[in-house]
């Protein structure tokens, strides 16, 4: 508050002093005039010039006294005007700027609220999830106190969406939702952290009994009907629980004894499980990276990869997609696709993803520096990253940090990433565009697969799945469905990229069919950055 006050201070003497000095010339051009009044008028009634004769003049013509006074009294008033308007303009600045300070701290509040909870239910999201987790493990360790963590899916819940559509699925979670918070109340925490899963955090317990007496009202409640418009409908949950200290200390993985007891309890009687060793035992390398990750990422033990994507016509380099590997001492060579769905699950992979992209534009200034040139790169997004509105902003500050151009920056997202959460995915995909970056709708055909849909999406690429690419030699239908997707895609004004390039006689049908971009083994693997750079030479040799 200070500061804002002695600006207005400020400001409000700068006026007060530009209208004195206003008013000072005004009296100075006043007296002048009186001055010339006087000495014309004893010319006048005198005959001369002369001091006795303005003097004379002054004393015996009342009409000079009025034009005497007038000058000083405008002058007056004009000062004491002066000084009104700009106490009433401090007032005016005054309230208008205590109202955008408001309008500011009721921004501020969404903002961070939106970055921390899930639009549809106003629950808790994952990420924010975790972080209540490891403050409640926290508080509990320093108080000698037990608690659960409960994790709960909606079963076949794909089908209801499938048979029934999303908006009503939209309506059972809110429903859910609401059910959850009748039961769970505070001090429980209750966070929506998945598509159809929901996780509650139970403080201070002394025993299981009272984990199972939540769990029967929960479950008794869940499965009342649901009324949706004029249809009731009734769901079934799978429900699973941890405890801690007694199966682990460490959030992440009780976060994924949870969610293992509940896949186990989808195939028992009562729908409910406790966690037991028995059910770790075929997930032990999960479990080793689970506590392995998040010390990964923070000692930059992780490292990057680079698959280039090249013109279909010219062979040439376009972008290289960014892709994360993890040697670990124990457990070898670990892969995204076993990592990347571990970190979803554990809440690391905001953590990871920002990770990835601060790393490469690293990289990109390091072979900016090294060979002049700049490196356009493609990074995956997982649909939690997608939905977090400080995204723009860290990426914003990563490219600023590195200097590397906006454009040089591209996103591949899937359609299903950006339909778990539509009208916050797409605020998000435009503040990225704004920021001038490209966006890549990825793994196309696999997840809703409408043409017509992405007219609606702010994307400028799409990427052909393998598993059309691989058979357009042999099968029909797939190049049929590959030549189809070029064809309108273009249409659309979108560059299409097919993924899975094996052979040569795959990469020409290709370009026959005027595919813009090719990706694949067969014109290179992943490379680290040095075997990318010598790749990249041979290619310009």
């Amino acid at each position: 508050m200070t500061k804002p006050k002695q600006a207005l201070s400020s400001t409000r003497k700068i006026l007060q002093t530009q209208a004195s000095s206003t008013a000072l010339t005004g009296v100075s051009i006043a007296i002048v005039m009186v001055i010339f009044a006087t000495v014309l008028a004893g010319y006048f009634q005198y005959g001369n010039i002369s001091i006795s004769s303005a003097v004379a003049t002054q004393q015996n013509n009342f009409v000079l006294w009025i034009l005497d006074i007038v000058p000083f009294a405008f002058a007056f008033w004009g000062q004491r005007m002066s000084s009104t308007m700009s106490l009433r303009a401090d007032a005016i600045v005054n309230d208008r700027t205590e109202q955008l300070r408001q309008q500011a701290r009721v921004m501020e509040l969404q903002a961070a609220h939106d970055a921390t909870h899930d639009a549809l239910t106003n629950l808790p999201n994952r990420i924010e999830f975790a972080n209540l987790l490891k403050r409640e493990v926290t508080q509990a360790n320093a108080r000698a106190e037990k608690l659960a963590l409960v994790t709960l899916s909606i079963d076949q819940f794909k089908e209801i969406n499938a048979s029934l559509g999303n908006a009503v699925g939209d309506q059972i979670l809110q429903q859910m939702a609401d059910r959850l918070l009748s039961v769970a109340v505070y001090p429980m925490t209750v966070a929506r952290t998945g598509g159809d899963e929901f996780s509650l955090i139970i403080p201070d317990i002394d025993d299981t009994s009272r984990v199972i007496d939540i769990v029967e009202k929960l479950t008794a409640t869940l499965h009342s009907l649901f009324s949706i418009g004029k249809f009731p409908i009734a769901i079934q949950v799978s429900i699973g629980a941890t405890l801690y200290p007694e199966h682990n200390h460490e959030p992440e993985v009780l976060t994924l004894y949870a969610d293992l007891a509940m896949r186990s309890a989808k195939i028992s009687q009562d729908r409910f499980a406790f966690f037991e060793e028995s059910m770790a035992r075929p997930d032990t390398r999960q479990l080793q990276m689970v506590g392995a990750l998040r010390k990964a990422l923070q000692n930059n033990l992780m490292s990057l990869y680079y698959q280039p994507k090249v013109d279909a016509s010219s062979r040439q380099l376009i972008s290289a997609e960014v892709l994360a590997r993890w040697f670990h001492s124990d457990l070898g060579q670990i892969y995204p696709d076993e990592f990347v769905p571990l970190a979803e699950r554990s809440g690391l992979i905001n953590e990871l993803t920002y990770w990835v992209i601060n790393e490469s534009l690293r990289q990109c200034a390091q072979w900016r520096g090294e060979h002049g040139l700049i490196i356009s790169l493609a990074v995956n997004l997982s649909v939690q990253t997608l939905i977090d509105p400080e995204l723009p902003n860290r990426v914003s500050a990563c490219l600023a940090k590195h200097d590397i151009p906006a454009y040089h920056l591209s996103f591949e997202i899937t359609e299903t990433s950006i339909m778990s959460d539509a009208a916050r995915s797409l605020q998000v995909l435009q503040a990225l565009i704004d920021l001038g970056l490209e966006i890549s709708i990825d793994d196309f055909g696999t997840g809703y697969s409408s043409l017509s849909y992405l007219k609606q999406l702010p994307a400028s690429e799409i990427k052909i799945d393998r598993s059309f690419v691989d058979n357009i030699l042999n099968d029909p239908g797939d190049a049929t469905i590959v030549r189809s997707t070029i064809q309108l895609a273009h249409n659309f004004g979108l560059k299409v990229v097919a993924e899975g390039v094996e052979n040569e006689q795959v990469a020409q049908q290709l370009t026959q069919w005027d595919c813009d971009i090719l990706q694949g083994y067969y014109l290179s693997k992943p490379l680290d950055p040095e075997e990318f750079m010598d790749w990249l030479q041979r290619q310009s040799a």
